[in-house]
């Protein structure tokens, strides 16, 4: 468990490595939630109100990526800032749920990895402590995030709950981080691997936000993202009629 002290001096590391100016935390809160490990939530944020919310499931990783969610979720402040200062007459929660998740993973990674903001991964560069791992392989955890995406849309179908469709997209936009980190042609190369894992009816939908993802298109992962959660609202409605 962090101090107030010792999450600022984060988001200090955090604005050097970044050459950005988020301002410090204000506060921050422990819960017993198993939906996340940290989160942030942009009307508090938009209003001055810089908390940080942690799950106690945090307490039993390694330090080391307790540290890299914190910075996680300063990806998060820093996009929705930077968002509604670009955007000002945009909702851009559908842009943090899409862009940012696959932008703040990507940064985690890089902080865990101890690598330079554009740094290509290479095989030198696989290993990284994760969750309550010292060592963890990064392949493993990329299985993980294309393992949970697949698991959720699955779930989605049988359980009709829109939060398992919002966690397929989640975790899918984790793997796009990812694939922010690689060789564009090695990351295309393996998300067309990866598309023919998922329901063909959202392939497409999936190909387009991996491209403006990659492409920090930031308006079009909002645009798509709201499209495929209309798609979903509307199959449920048909499947209760």
């Amino acid at each position: 468990m962090f101090t107030l002290e010792e999450i600022n001096e984060e988001v200090m590391k955090f604005n050097k490595y970044l050459s950005c100016n988020i301002p410090d935390i204000t506060s921050f809160e422990y819960s017993d939630t198993q939906r996340y490990y940290g989160e942030v939530k942009k009307e508090e944020i938009v209003n001055g109100l810089y908390i940080i919310h942690f799950s106690n499931l945090l307490n039993n990783c390694v330090e080391s990526y307790q540290r890299s969610v914190i910075w996680h979720e300063l990806v998060h402040i820093y996009d929705i800032l930077w968002m509604i200062n670009q955007y000002p007459d945009t909702d851009v929660s559908t842009i943090i749920s899409s862009y940012s998740e696959a932008h703040a993973t990507e940064i985690q990674l890089r902080y865990l990895l101890k690598i330079t903001p554009i740094q290509i991964v290479n095989r030198g560069k696989r290993y990284l402590p994760y969750k309550n791992n010292d060592k963890e392989d990064l392949s493993v955890i990329t299985s993980e995030y294309i393992n949970q995406s697949i698991q959720f849309a699955k779930n989605f179908q049988n359980s009709n709950n829109l939060n398992d469709f919002k966690s397929f997209i989640n975790n899918y936009c984790y793997l796009c981080g990812y694939m922010k980190m690689k060789r564009k042609a090695d990351a295309d190369k393996l998300i067309d691997y990866v598309h023919n894992l998922f329901p063909q009816k959202y392939q497409k939908k999936l190909l387009e936000l991996y491209n403006n993802i990659i492409t920090n298109n930031y308006l079009g992962c909002g645009i798509i993202y709201s499209q495929m959660i209309a798609d979903a609202m509307e199959d449920l409605i048909f499947k209760t009629q």
